[in-house]
């Protein structure tokens, strides 16, 4: 019987982390700017929702992706960043810090 709530247990927690990595549903998903997010973003890692940070966090989070592509010689050219800017700063969270 324990073995069994153990696997239930094991059973759920993967089908949670499975529903996690699900691909989620961007906000303007046929706008040019959320393709070039999608594009450019999704190569190194996952895409955060645009409401997930707020203005400030996103400007910050930005300038920290840029010194990371700079580092790695990943273009990224000013009109993908101003378009990506635009994006998430147009869907970013109205919350105060």
């Amino acid at each position: 019987m324990k073995q069994l709530k153990y696997f239930l247990t094991v059973l759920m927690v993967m089908g949670v982390a499975a529903c996690a990595g699900l691909k989620q549903n961007l906000p303007e998903p046929d706008s040019p700017e959320a393709q070039v997010y999608r594009q450019k973003c999704s190569t190194c890692h996952g895409l955060p929702a645009p409401g997930r940070h707020n203005v400030e966090e996103w400007t910050h989070f930005l300038g920290l992706m840029e010194g990371i592509m700079k580092q790695r010689n990943v273009s990224f050219p000013p009109e993908e960043k101003a378009m990506i800017e635009s994006y998430l700063f147009r869907n970013a969270s109205k919350r105060l810090l």
